[in-house]
């Protein structure tokens, strides 16, 4: 059960602590390492930039 279940808690502790502490760039890495990302790292610099473009309204303290 651990090897089915590690990676992704990991990613969840990575999320939750780049949201903490308001992280982009710890973002972005926790974003590169879900399992589901399949492109190639430039297009998901472009989709994260523009994701955190569209959600600034609910990020209130982040420096975007």
């Amino acid at each position: 059960v651990e090897a089915l279940v590690s990676r992704p808690a990991i990613a969840q502790e990575a999320i939750l602590r780049a949201a903490l502490e308001k992280d982009p760039d710890l973002a972005f890495s926790a974003f590169l390492n879900d399992p589901l990302m399949r492109i190639k790292r430039s297009d998901a610099e472009v989709l994260f930039r523009d994701m955190l473009k569209a959600t600034a309204n609910y990020l209130p303290g982040w420096k975007l």
